[in-house]
């Protein structure tokens, strides 16, 4: 014959079942990510500053060698500009060669240009491509101030 033996609680009984929902614990707490925020505030305005001062020197650095290089550049633009001019001059000798009555510089025996303190005049932008195109006239003149 087989014996039938039921379970039992144990001695004591059993322990209290715990019910309550218990979230673990994720993350730091507040005064640590506190922290956290002002130790990287403090770390990153540090390197803004460092990297301020790094911009300002690169910057003066850039605008010392384009003070420097100012003059020889504006020298060049004049020297370019002479020769345009003794070019004009030149292609308006070569077109009016036929004419014996035209003088180069004059319209009609008077001077273009009449200065009387012997200083440098600009001439109009016109005079000064009066030898090209006028698609490459409002391209040097009007087309670049629009970028």
């Amino acid at each position: 014959m087989t014996t039938y033996r039921q379970d039992m609680p144990p001695k004591g009984g059993y322990k209290p079942i715990d019910w309550a929902m218990r979230m673990p614990r994720k993350g730091p707490s507040g005064y640590m990510m506190f922290a956290g925020f002002a130790a990287f505030t403090s770390v990153a305005a540090v390197g803004l500053h460092y990297n301020y001062k790094y911009l300002d020197r690169n910057r003066l650095e850039v605008t010392e060698s384009r003070i420097a290089v100012e003059p020889l550049l504006r020298a060049e633009r004049d020297r370019l500009y002479l020769k345009r001019l003794r070019e004009n001059r030149e292609a308006e000798e070569k077109l009016m060669a036929d004419d014996p009555n035209w003088k180069v510089g004059t319209l009609n025996g008077e001077p273009i240009f009449h200065n009387v303190r012997g200083r440098w005049y600009d001439p109009p932008l016109y005079e000064y491509y009066s030898m090209v195109k006028y698609k490459d006239y409002y391209r040097h003149t009007v087309e670049h101030t629009r970028h």
